[in-house]
């Protein structure tokens, strides 16, 4: 008969401790690195169908920003954004009575000058003319520089999402934050503006409403006091897409390079004698410098 001999208790215990230090390592090695690791960007639930087959009539309404003032082109946001929207396969038709720019799709109603009243006493006659399936809104600029009942700016461009939906119930509005202005006076009373459009009763999933924030296309971006330059514009276009990226695909469309986050910039200046002067920046150590 063969005697077995078996493995002494202390020996068992070393070993069994062995074990639980390795395990007990690994679980924090993963722990650690679940929580320091970047979380890349997520698909999300999409808050608006996409049908590809479908070419949306898109309305973008405003006031010289939205016509182009600024830009050498006079294309403003508009070309950027359907570029990168064609890209993806949303298809897109640019309607309004308006047309600025040198891409074919180049209609909208943007009118220099305009107030927020000035445009809600049109949009139901545009609405009706041109049925869009979305609607871009970019106002207040003017109310802002010309200090027109400054408190109560925010609820007059609510009223106008209110005006839009009523025309059409179901169309897809996006509203934006309006760029920066280089006189800090200025640029104080567009805070106080801003602050109010992202909390404005319209504004929800379930209204179908967006807000995209367009606030930080100052400075450098910025041609003059108050409209943006093409580099300016083209973020503008950025921050459009991204926005539709998220509404319209939950992220799963590529994601766009903002162009801050270039290495190169193109940048047009108006001099005080009126000239448009332009240089090229180039990005050292996270800053633009003139080359």
């Amino acid at each position: 008969m063969i005697k077995t001999i078996g493995v002494p208790a202390y020996i068992r215990l070393v070993w069994v401790q062995h074990q639980l230090k390795i395990f007990l390592a690994l679980f924090v090695v993963v722990a650690l690195m679940t929580v320091l690791m970047p979380t890349p960007a997520h698909a999300v639930d999409a808050l608006e169908p996409f049908d590809q087959e479908k070419t949306y009539r898109v309305l973008s309404v405003g006031d010289s920003i939205t016509y182009g003032i600024g830009d050498l082109d006079y294309n403003a946001y508009r070309r950027d954004l359907k570029s990168r929207l064609n890209y993806v396969g949303f298809k897109t038709d640019f309607v309004g009575g308006v047309s600025t720019g040198t891409f074919l799709d180049s209609q909208h109603e943007g009118h220099p000058g305009w107030e927020i009243n000035q445009s809600r006493a049109e949009i139901y006659e545009w609405m009706a003319l041109y049925d869009p399936d979305i609607v871009l809104v970019h106002l207040g600029t003017n109310d802002i520089g010309r200090g027109i009942d400054l408190p109560n700016a925010a609820d007059r461009l609510n009223a106008l999402i209110t005006q839009i939906r009523n025309a059409k119930p179901g169309v897809v509005v996006f509203v934006m934050k309006i760029t920066g202005f280089l006189d800090p006076n200025f640029q104080y009373r567009a805070d106080q503006f801003n602050a109010k459009v992202g909390v404005m009763s319209n504004i929800g999933s379930i209204n179908s409403v967006y807000p995209v924030d367009q606030s930080a296309v100052d400075g450098l971006m910025l041609w003059n006091n108050n409209h943006p330059n093409s580099f300016g514009y083209n973020q503008m276009g950025f921050n459009l897409y991204t926005s539709f990226r998220r509404v319209y695909s939950g992220n799963t469309w590529p994601a766009a390079t903002s162009p801050n986050n270039g290495s190169t910039a193109n940048v047009c200046k108006r001099t005080s004698a009126g000239a448009t002067i332009c240089y090229t920046y180039v990005k050292e150590n996270g800053q633009w410098v003139l080359a």
